[in-house]
């Protein structure tokens, strides 16, 4: 009796451990996981995963962690420098869409990089090449993990994430990869620093030790971050526009003073809709604020890194995009306010 008592207590213990051990793992390791919300085979180290020969000397990608004098030196002066939400500032370079570039400079020197142009050389990728074919040069992972001094960071995809935005480790760097869904066509590239991709946290992110956060923006540093960020809107807006043969939009004052107002509602109230208990439909803020029109469409976000991956997202949701690519529309007006943003079509 007392040996069939000592095994009823040994099982006990060993069913017991079995089930929580998960969770004692869970506690001795203290990891922490944060997963990344929008509205719209492991790799431990930075290593090229490209299998392409095609030279890379001269790639944008080979100026992450280059000073801002070179930046300058090479690519001449930019139409702007402007602060973002991510403690860098960008160097923006516009005027010609078919060379669109933006480099983020963090105390001299380069962080992150993003292109839409489609003659700047993004070596081994190519803009507008298909997915498929992207990714038979490539080894796709739905981890990655790296340290950053005694923190360990690992970032896990979605299968949307791997599909319209996977990321790829190079030898200096990350790349994001922007996909158009519909067409399979690559649209966009952003390079990031592990320290930057850290700050951003574009994927559901497991980590220990300290989490690297931005500095946060007083209310006068995020009104100058937002209207920055709905010039890139309308500027990439344009860009993706005449890549699809389409003509480009005109600003329109009036229809981004509309836009900023129902950003701004959504977050002091609260809410993530095109209806406004306050100020009602589109339709309404338009005739209130005596904007003229025959046709209008509205496009509304929240919660993505920044306006470019907003622009992305809308590219990619197919409501979204027929706003964006409707060649009816002659002119836009963006708002954008604290990470909700809104794109106002007229014609």
């Amino acid at each position: 009796m007392e040996k069939l008592i000592k095994l009823f207590f040994f099982t006990i213990s060993f069913i017991t451990v079995f089930m929580f051990s998960p969770l004692i793992k869970d506690w001795i390791s203290n990891f922490t996981t944060i997963k990344h919300f929008q509205k719209a085979e492991e790799v431990n180290k930075p290593m090229i995963e490209n299998t392409n020969t095609k030279n890379t000397k001269f790639a944008v990608s080979q100026y992450i962690g280059k000073s801002e004098q070179e930046i300058l030196k090479i690519y001449g002066k930019p139409s702007r420098k402007v602060p973002s939400q991510y403690d860098y500032d960008w160097l923006i370079y516009d005027k010609d869409s078919s060379k669109y570039a933006q480099f983020g400079v963090l105390n001299g020197k380069v962080v992150t990089i993003f292109v839409a142009g489609n003659s700047v050389d993004i070596s081994p990728f190519e803009m507008g090449s298909h997915y498929e074919e992207t990714m038979d040069n490539i080894s796709l992972h739905e981890k990655f993990s790296f340290s950053i001094q005694s923190n360990q960071y690992t970032f896990k995809l979605s299968a949307t994430d791997l599909q319209e935005r996977p990321l790829v480790s190079l030898n200096n760097c990350y790349a994001q990869l922007y996909f158009d869904r519909f067409t399979g066509s690559l649209l966009g590239i952003r390079y990031l620093s592990p320290e930057t991709l850290v700050k951003q946290r574009p994927y559901e992110l497991i980590y220990s030790g300290s989490l690297i956060n931005a500095k946060p923006l007083n209310s006068l540093h995020q009104a100058v971050v937002d209207r920055e960020e709905e010039k890139q809107i309308f500027n990439l807006t344009n860009v993706y526009r005449k890549r699809m043969n389409l003509t480009t939009l005109k600003w329109n004052n009036e229809a981004a003073k509309v836009a900023l107002g129902h950003s701004k509602d959504m977050v002091q109230h609260k809410y993530f809709d095109h209806y406004s208990n306050l100020y009602g439909s589109l339709a309404d803020r338009l005739n209130d604020a005596n904007v003229p029109y025959r046709l209008a469409g509205e496009n509304i976000s929240a919660n993505y890194v920044d306006g470019i991956a907003s622009v992305f997202g809308w590219i990619n949701s197919k409501g979204h995009r027929i706003n964006m690519y409707k060649k009816e529309y002659t002119s836009l007006g963006v708002g954008a306010y604290s990470k909700y943003y809104t794109q106002n079509f007229i014609k």
